[in-house]
C-alpha cells in the first residue's frame, strides 16, 4: 500500500522535559532522535471509515521508528523518558 504524497514543511525540533503531555496537533512526520515518547494520532475526518479511530506508537531513539500523519488526522504525544528531543514537519 502507498501513502499519498504530502508537502513537508522544514523539519521543527520539539526539545521536552519530564511529564509532557502535548495536546492534538497537526503535522505531518515525525522521528525520535534522543529520549522516547508514546505518540497517538486520531483520524479526525467524519468522511473516513476510521473515523475518531486511534494508534499509538511508541518512539524512541532506541527503535528509530518514525511516525507519518496522513492529512485529517492530528497527533499528541506523552514523553516516557526523563527528556526528549524530535522532530516534526
Amino acid at each position: 500500500m502507498y501513502a499519498p504524497l504530502a508537502a513537508f514543511m522544514d523539519a521543527s525540533p520539539s526539545p521536552e522535559g519530564e511529564i509532557v503531555l502535548k495536546p492534538l496537533i497537526f503535522p505531518s512526520i515525525l522521528t525520535d532522535i534522543k529520549g522516547s515518547v508514546f505518540d497517538v494520532a486520531v483520524d479526525f475526518n467524519p468522511a473516513s471509515s476510521t473515523y475518531r479511530e486511534w494508534i499509538g506508537v511508541e518512539l524512541s531513539d532506541q527503535n528509530h521508528h518514525q511516525l507519518w500523519i496522513p492529512p485529517g488526522y492530528a497527533h499528541g504525544f506523552l514523553v516516557l523518558s526523563e527528556t526528549a528531543d524530535f522532530y516534526y514537519k
